[in-house]
């Protein structure tokens, strides 16, 4: 994932026009140390949650399609059928010892 920070001149610059212009974030060219740092580490931490959630969706596709319970041939066609298999299993479940 890239994440495009605009750095602004001394100008002045509405940090509408960087979104416009097509960066995610806006910071001013004198923005040095703590700020800059910060700002950068808050870019990278979404960058890191935005590929968990990438993950997880291709995570949660992979299952769908091999758990037995929610495949589409498993015949969960309705929500009612979906909860009726799943009372079944967690029934099942607890007859297993921990």
């Amino acid at each position: 994932m890239t994440h495009i920070v605009f750095v602004s001149s001394g100008r002045l610059l509405l940090q509408s026009d960087a979104l416009h212009a097509g960066a995610n974030g806006c910071v001013s060219s004198d923005a040095r140390g703590e700020h800059f740092t910060t700002h950068v580490t808050i870019a990278r931490r979404i960058a890191d949650f935005a590929a968990s959630l990438q993950r997880a969706l291709h995570d949660n596709g992979v299952l769908s399609t091999i758990d037995e319970l929610t495949a589409p041939a498993a015949g969960t066609t309705s929500r009612s059928s979906f909860r009726a298999k799943l009372s079944g299993r967690r029934a099942l479940a607890g007859r297993w010892p921990s």
